[in-house]
């Protein structure tokens, strides 16, 4: 699943814990 954090967020995280992973990457 953390396989593309970065295209997760151009469609809509799944979870806000995703979202905070992406953030700090």
């Amino acid at each position: 699943m953390l396989r593309y954090p970065q295209i997760a967020l151009g469609v809509v995280p799944p979870t806000q814990s995703f979202a905070t992973t992406t953030t700090t990457a």
